[in-house]
């Protein structure tokens, strides 16, 4: 998936928001089976990395971000990773 107007860019950084909040909540909560929380919080990582990579993929292909400008806001590692503004 590639974000292909601004319009869908600032979608995105909502959805990215939202997941975020719902990564912290999951992850405060008290678990009655920690395997369903720990899959639960590593499908969100990997759900909110992507967003982060598209988002990231938008800046650089918009003149949003500067080539070498911070990535984003830390994630815990999901076994995978991008590099902004490679192009």
């Amino acid at each position: 998936m590639r974000l292909n107007s601004q319009k869908e860019y600032e979608v995105t950084c909502e959805k990215l928001a939202e997941l975020r909040r719902w990564y912290d909540e999951a992850k405060d909560r008290e678990a009655e089976n920690e395997h369903v929380k720990e899959m639960t919080l590593l499908s969100l990582g990997r759900l909110i990395k992507q967003l982060q990579e598209e988002k990231i993929w938008y800046e650089c292909h918009s003149g949003i971000r500067e080539h070498n400008s911070p990535a984003v806001t830390p994630m815990p590692n999901t076994g995978e990773s991008s590099t902004p503004c490679t192009n």
